[in-house]
């Protein structure tokens, strides 16, 4: 569960990524194009619309996280699958633990 719940969040990172870099491109090909800032504005506005719900989506996802975690607590389960180096807001920065025989998200 919580390796599912960790490729869930990062997959909505590089989503936002992906749009913000979508983005850019379409500012700057306009521009460069030479095309009046009406060029795109409707494409632009659904996907502004695209990116508030992914946000939304992304909050609605950290909530779940949470929500698991106090429920583990709850349960005496100490057990996170967060990667080497990643660290949590106020956390304490350790690395995740695995159970043995969990087989790693592939990178």
């Amino acid at each position: 569960m919580a390796a599912d719940l960790r490729s869930s969040e990062h997959a909505l990172d590089r989503s936002l990524a992906a749009y913000g870099q979508m983005l850019s491109n379409l500012a700057e090909g306009r521009v460069s194009a030479g095309l009046a800032a009406q060029a795109g504005q409707k494409g632009l506005d659904h996907i502004v619309e695209a990116i508030s719900a992914s946000v939304a989506a992304r909050r609605s996802t950290i909530a779940a996280h949470d929500a698991f975690a106090r429920d583990a607590r709850r349960l005496g389960i100490e057990w996170t699958s967060m990667a080497a180096g990643e660290t949590k807001p106020g956390g304490s920065g350790k690395e995740g633990v695995q159970p043995a025989g969990f087989e790693a998200e592939a990178a």
